[in-house]
């Protein structure tokens, strides 16, 4: 692809394979990002990995290289330091935007967080469109006013932060686009943009489904607006997610306490019998381990990353392995050279271990959970996610079956626009003609 083309990264957080299989389940209603699969590449086989949390996996989209390379897992244990460490945005390497940037490539960001430190306010050739720029009209700084942006952008319309006024005049070498709709709605942990937060699971899906539809007919109208300014065949479109969404906690008030409470005491009864030896302690940010403490937890509500602090092997792992994946509340427990081939920064934990939904891991014992959901697992509902490539010189493959991960996508976006990563670890995908 010339440089002189253009790429459209759209990342819409935490929408679950599961979520367009249950959109497309009317065969009567017609969607479109189930009829663009025919004019372009949909990647029926698109997973994510570990840690699986928001931050991190959006810097593995952005950079094409999963923790090994970011060394971002949202939260660990510092063996060397006795501390449980909090991250937020960091980043070991650059981000495409700084690549494109000191590329002399032209960048819009509308609403990716991430990308705001290498962005402006004013400069039209990099510049980062956030809820400052939402019109008043506009009730939530949601998927329709990031949308609409992202439209002004296309059709060369004003832009204002209520101080200065844009107009791009030069359509961007590159827009990354963001929308948590999906991600704040499938949580269900409260009212957000305007859906009321769901009593049971079967409602938390419908809510989901209902803002899928909303931001499928908002992607069509990107589409038109390219199509009309003879920008469509110019133009790569990326579709992707950050992560799925696994429900756990009792699905409806009507049902059993069987999912309600965490755990956590089970694993640790299971952990005590399999070495009596072990002293565990589940560690919060900036706690420390005691002196007598040796197998350290922490956790995010579903996965628990488990820190060593005596000598236990590899075959001890493995042993460990077999014995917790005999739990009917288990579902996948890596080791540490499995981390290690998943890309994992094995420096923030020894083993992992997923629960299997709608079971949960939570430190709190006492808390009753009711219709949640969330995405730090190997659970498949959080795992599976979607993927689309579209537009400009793009193959129509259609379904394409082979294995790819989310990541890839930042390196495709990268040598699409002739952009080399100086360190990643994901492949780019070869859809093109």
């Amino acid at each position: 692809m010339k440089e002189n083309r253009h790429v459209i990264y759209i990342i819409i957080d935490g929408f679950a394979r599961y979520y367009f299989d249950e959109l497309i389940k009317d065969e009567k209603s017609k969607y479109f990002l189930n009829e663009i699969i025919k004019e372009g590449v949909f990647f029926e086989n698109i997973f994510t990995t570990l840690p699986s949390i928001t931050n991190p996996c959006q810097n593995m989209l952005l950079s094409g290289a999963t923790s090994k390379i970011t060394k971002n897992v949202y939260r660990h244990y510092d063996k060397k330091n006795n501390i449980v460490i909090q991250q937020t945005r960091e980043n070991e390497v650059d981000l495409i935007t700084k690549y494109a940037i000191d590329k002399g490539l032209s960048v819009v960001s509308i609403a990716h967080y991430l990308t705001e430190e290498d962005l402006t306010n004013y400069d039209n050739e990099r510049l980062y469109l956030g809820e400052s720029f939402k019109t008043d009209d506009e009730k939530y700084y949601d998927y329709e006013a990031r949308f609409n942006q992202l439209l002004k952008v296309i059709n060369k319309e004003p832009i204002s932060n209520g101080k200065d006024e844009f107009i791009i005049k030069e359509f961007p070498n590159l827009i990354v686009f963001y929308c948590d709709d999906l991600d704040g709605i499938g949580h269900n942990f409260d009212s957000i943009y305007g859906s009321v937060a769901a009593k049971s699971e079967t409602k938390r899906l419908k809510n989901v489904v209902a803002r899928l539809k909303l931001i499928d007919k908002k992607i069509a109208e990107v589409v038109e607006a390219l199509k009309s300014n003879n920008l469509y065949d110019k133009t790569r479109i990326f579709i992707t997610t950050d992560h799925g969404m696994s429900p756990y906690g009792k699905p409806s008030s009507r049902r059993g306490n069987l999912y309600e409470h965490s755990k956590i005491s089970d694993l640790f009864k299971t952990l005590k019998e399999f070495d009596s030896s072990f002293k565990i302690e589940f560690l919060s940010p900036n706690e420390r381990a005691k002196k007598e403490t040796n197998l350290v937890v922490v956790g995010a509500n579903l996965n628990v990353q488990l820190s060593f602090l005596k000598p236990f092997s590899h075959k001890q792992q493995r042993n460990l392995q077999k014995t917790l994946l005999t739990k009917d509340y288990i579902y996948a427990v890596k080791t540490t050279k499995e981390l290690k081939r998943m890309g994992y920064w094995t420096e923030a934990a020894d083993l992992i271990i997923s629960p299997k939904s709608p079971y949960h891991f939570s430190k709190n014992l006492t808390r009753s959970v009711l219709a949640k959901a969330q995405h730090d697992t190997l659970d498949v509902s959080s795992n599976h996610v979607v993927g689309w490539i579209f537009g400009g010189d793009t193959k129509h493959l259609g379904g394409y079956k082979k294995s790819v991960k989310n990541y890839d996508f930042g390196v495709t976006v990268a040598k699409s626009l002739n952009i080399k990563f100086r360190k990643f670890n994901g492949k780019a995908l070869k859809v093109f003609k």
